[in-house]
């Protein structure tokens, strides 16, 4: 009787620790399964950021615009030279800049993430240096258009093919002449909350509404509806109301 007793009160004792194992292990999967339900908080960087922090923007542009100066659309793309999705969103930017037919211009913020792309404080100095010349929006074309070789070995010829002196570019960037700029830029973007590229704004200069889109998924579908287009469908992000003085 006692060796019966103890088989019960030990299996009894098993099915305890079972039962406490199997409860612990559904807890944690049940909080797996909440953490990866769980969304990312939602970006720092929005419309309502553009429209009250819009001067501070304009005066971290590249150059001046793309286009005609008062244009009645603004688009503003901040990027990295050496980003492949900038590379690869450029064509659609410069069709929806086309598409406007003069009623949009484009400006350029220098957004270099250094952290996974080596040559991009270089590239953003040897544009900056072409910016000083007048010539940002070409040297902006080549090196684009050279995306897998942005070594700085190759400015002296991207500089050339721009129209610029190349020794000139080149002595610019390695003497970091436009460093300080370039992380002025870097600096303000990451207070602005952009933490990825391409992130490119379409602004209606008359009413100051915007839009705001990053990455290929939503910058596509932003120019398919651009304001200044005859199909364009849905209303932009509305303007902050001004603060009362």
């Amino acid at each position: 009787m006692p060796n019966v007793n103890k088989k019960t009160i030990l299996f009894g004792s098993w099915i305890v620790i079972l039962a406490g194992l199997s409860y612990a292990i559904s807890r944690m999967s049940s909080k797996d399964v909440e953490q990866q339900q769980q969304k990312p908080p939602p970006s720092k960087f929005n419309a309502d950021v553009v429209v009250k922090r819009w001067p501070e923007i304009m005066k971290h542009v590249a150059a001046p615009a793309r286009g005609p100066a008062n244009a009645a659309y603004t688009i503003v793309e901040f990027g990295d030279f050496q980003c492949p999705q900038c590379g690869t969103m450029r064509p659609v930017v410069e069709k929806g800049l086309a598409d406007s037919k003069g009623q949009a211009n484009l400006y350029f913020v220098h957004r270099p993430i250094p952290q996974i792309h080596k040559f991009a404080m270089a590239s953003a100095q040897a544009s900056a240096a072409a910016a000083k010349d007048g010539k940002f929006w070409p040297m902006y074309d080549v090196l684009y258009s050279h995306q897998d070789d942005l070594e700085p070995g190759y400015y002296d010829k991207y500089a050339r093919a721009a129209g610029l002196d190349g020794a000139k570019i080149m002595d610019a960037v390695q003497k970091n002449t436009y460093l300080a700029q370039i992380n002025a830029d870097l600096a303000f973007c990451e207070d602005l909350g952009i933490e990825s590229t391409p992130t490119v704004i379409i602004r209606n200069n008359k009413t100051g509404e915007v839009k705001v889109a990053t990455g290929a998924a939503e910058i596509k579908p932003m120019f398919g509806y651009a304001p200044w287009s005859l199909t364009a469908s849905g209303p932009m992000a509305p303007a902050a109301k001004p603060a009362k003085s």
